[in-house]
């Protein structure tokens, strides 16, 4: 599992991972994953945790803001002013969109698109949504 932190009481802790289960659950493909939460104060508590994940298809997630699409299609914009064209695979959740990765979209630093960047999109077409 990758490294994370879990807050609890308002407090950062590292997690160690203990046991992970060897088989997932057929419907929903999650595991059951026991970690320990060194330095957290008191046992037996319940905690929720969010571990960032890499997307299992390679799939990059992007903040939907840092989308603009127009009649040419979806675009990103980097920090050195180029527009990299983007093909949207599905919502990501949490405002985010997962975006086929490409070598220049890897390298890239995104930011927030122009004012001049945004032209107007299709009939019915809204900026940012994955198809």
């Amino acid at each position: 599992l990758p490294r994370a932190v879990a807050t609890v009481a308002g407090a950062a802790h590292a997690i160690r991972t203990v046991r992970v289960a060897d088989l997932a659950d057929a419907q929903s493909r999650k595991r059951a994953v026991e970690i320990e939460l060194p330095g957290a104060a008191g046992g037996g508590r319940e905690v929720l945790v969010a571990l960032p994940l890499p997307d299992p298809n390679g799939a990059v997630a992007v903040p939907s803001t840092l989308i603009r699409a127009d009649l040419d299609g979806r675009f990103v914009r980097t920090s050195d002013g180029r527009s990299l064209r983007v093909t949207i695979l599905r919502t990501a959740g949490d405002g985010l969109v997962a975006v086929l990765p490409t070598p220049e979209l890897l390298a890239a630093a995104l930011v927030a698109p122009a004012a001049s960047d945004q032209r107007p999109a299709t009939s019915g077409q809204q900026p940012a949504t994955p198809p």
